[in-house]
């Protein structure tokens, strides 16, 4: 479905990281900031692998760690996201 992650009012929790650069698997293991994205704003989705990732209005990376309330949030993000590979 196009744009079915936009479409959605779920929350998701995003982990936030205070870098600009993409965050290796140290960072993201040490990381220890979570932020719960209200749903309400369109963000952009990008996949790396499985993991799926957008950035925040002040430039950091934000993981998408689950939807809350469960669900599979990779059921949300449009099929022509941009796939980015590390």
């Amino acid at each position: 479905m196009k744009n079915a992650f936009v479409r959605k009012s779920k929350k998701v929790a995003l982990k936030v990281f205070n870098g600009d650069d993409f965050p290796e698997d140290e960072l993201f293991q040490e990381a220890n900031w979570n932020h719960i994205f209200s749903g309400k704003r369109t963000i952009r989705p990008f996949v790396v692998n499985i993991l799926g990732f957008t950035r925040n209005q002040e430039g950091k990376y934000m993981f998408v760690l689950d939807l809350c309330g469960g669900g599979d949030f990779h059921d949300y993000f449009p099929k022509h996201s941009k796939a980015m590979i590390k």
